[in-house]
Formats: C-alpha cells, structure tokens, sequence
C-alpha cells in the first residue's frame, strides 16, 4: 500500500501541465527518496539558465526542507543521454559575456545547496 509521500507530487503551478515541469517530469518521494526526472523539451538535456531555475525552484519549494527526503536520485527520461553539457545556443545569446560568470557561480551555489542536503549542515 503506498503512503502519501510515495505519490507523484507536482512542483511547479507555473506550467500548462501540473505533474510536471518544462525540463523535468513528475517529482516522485518514496521511502524517503526523491526521484528527480531530467526530461527537457529538446532530444538531449542541456544545462540552461531554465533548467537551473526549475531545478532551483522545485528544490527550494518540494526536496530542501522535507524532513522526509533523505536522499536524492537523479535520472533521465531521456532513453540514451543524462546531460549533455552546456546549451551552446544559450551562451551565444548572452550580450555581456560576463554574465556568465553569475550563471556559473549560480550554479556553483545551487549544487552546495544539495550537498548540504545530503551531508548535513
């Protein structure tokens, strides 16, 4: 029988569809586990300024502060690709080139959040 912290949870009420978000699919908690989709909208999963703001927002919102998340799996709905680095496209877009400093220092961050999940304070 599965409890209610087994079932799907939605994370994002900003999308058309509430199970999930642009880039990743339904947030799943069982037994203590969040399981975490990479599912963009394109063939292969790039890191983007848009992925990194839905993965901050669904953590900050439904992983970091549940006591009954005590550990985290990230995976890809993707058949043959986890991530396949950076979105070129993106990063030629940037006018000032030293705005990507702040996305990477950004990211830096974002992933210190997780450890600290993980790892404790």
């Amino acid at each position: 029988m599965a409890s209610s912290s087994s079932l799907s949870r939605p994370f994002s009420a900003a999308v058309s569809e509430p199970t999930r978000g642009k880039y990743f699919g339904p947030l799943e908690v069982r037994d203590g586990v969040a399981l975490v989709r990479l599912d963009g909208p394109e063939k292969m999963n790039t890191l983007s300024a848009g992925i990194m703001a839905e993965a901050q927002e669904m953590w900050a919102n439904h992983i970091e502060n549940d006591p009954n998340v005590k550990a985290v799996v990230f995976i890809s709905s993707k058949p043959d690709n986890f991530i396949a680095g950076a979105d070129i496209q993106m990063i030629k877009t940037v006018a000032n080139k030293d705005d990507l400093k702040d996305l990477c220092l950004n990211g830096h961050d974002f992933f210190d959040r997780l450890k600290k999940k993980v790892n404790g304070p």
